[in-house]
Order: C-alpha cells, then structure tokens, then sequence
C-alpha cells in the first residue's frame, strides 16, 4: 500500500492519543456515533461485487514470523471442519 496521507496519518495519531486518555466510548452504540462523527455516513456495500474492468493481483504468502506492512487487507479462505 502506498504511504498514508497526512488525513489518514492524522486520523491514525488522533485515535492513539484517543485510546491513552480513555475517551473512546465502552458502548458499541457509542462507538458507533463516534465514528459517524469522524468518518462521516456509511456508504452501504453491495451484496455482490462483480469484476468487469478490475485487475486481479493472485495471492501472495505472507510471513507469519514478521509484521506485514505491506497490506492493509488480508484475505483468507476457511472450511469448517
């Protein structure tokens, strides 16, 4: 993923500062207005995503030994036993 830009990394600062003074809401409720305040309105997803006109990057191992600063979204494929 590309560097942050300076929102996202004053968002990111913002939310450590956040968590130290204690003021995130303990309340899913809260959490929730929180982050509208923040973020702004939900955009709601799509019950199916379609590929036409995106490019496709095939899974790539990742370590489990180090930290991944490489993705922001990690995808795994589970079965239940």
């Amino acid at each position: 993923v590309p560097q942050a830009g300076l929102a996202t990394a004053f968002v990111r600062k913002l939310k450590t500062w956040a968590v130290r003074l204690g003021l995130i809401p303990r309340s899913m409720r809260g959490k929730r207005f929180l982050k509208r305040l923040v973020f702004g309105k939900l955009v709601r997803l799509p019950l199916e995503f379609r590929a036409e006109g995106a490019s496709y990057d095939p899974p790539v191992p990742v370590d489990a030994d180090s930290p991944n600063l490489n993705y922001q979204v990690l995808y795994c494929l589970a079965q239940k036993a």
